[in-house]
């Protein structure tokens, strides 16, 4: 009877340990691809801002950030307008956010989110960015621009859209009980 109770603390014992182990192994794993994916972030975006300059972001982008999508603004327009409207970046004030790891259906995915502020020749804006990991490393998944000084932006319809986008633009049935327009 000894045995068996010296065996299953043992037992128990080893797997608290693995338990642990596997744990700390981790933590560190998530610690790194938050400082990977923070550098890439914070070298990515003074780049971006200094010039608004779409090769520079599409050399970093994912393939599905590259993807042509039907009602997806054109970039050349928006970058355009975020050159018009903000101007070269002046000042980057860093960014905060985190890595993920997501398991669906049997994938691994890898990706972060961050959130960014710099102060532009025109105003002061913030970033938001999502990644993936890829085999070539940390890739460009999204990005958005929220700034006072883009408000007032032309109308959706005055901006390219690319091609496919018709359906996309078509205004909606007012909802029951909601006043014609």
């Amino acid at each position: 009877m000894r045995k068996i109770i010296v065996a299953i603390v043992s037992i128990a014992a080893a797997g608290i340990v693995l338990s642990v182990f596997s744990f700390v192994s981790c933590i560190q794993r998530v610690a790194e691809l938050d400082k990977t994916s923070k550098e890439f972030v914070d070298t990515l975006l003074p780049k971006v801002g200094a010039t608004w300059d779409k090769a520079t972001v599409l050399a970093e982008a994912s393939p599905d950030f590259s993807e042509v999508r039907p009602g997806q603004p054109d970039l050349d327009s928006l970058f355009g307008v975020f050159r018009e409207r903000l101007g070269s970046m002046r000042e980057y004030q860093g960014s905060q956010g985190t890595s993920f790891v997501n398991y669906f259906n049997g994938r691994k995915h890898t990706g972060a989110r961050y959130r960014a502020s710099a102060t532009f020749e025109k105003g002061r804006a913030e970033i938001l960015v999502q990644l993936t990991q890829t085999d070539a490393g940390w890739k460009l998944a999204g990005f958005h621009v929220n700034s006072p000084a883009l408000l007032g932006l032309a109308p959706a319809k005055e901006i390219p859209i690319k091609a496919g986008a018709e359906s996309a633009a078509a205004p909606s049935a007012p909802r029951p009980g909601s006043p014609a327009p």
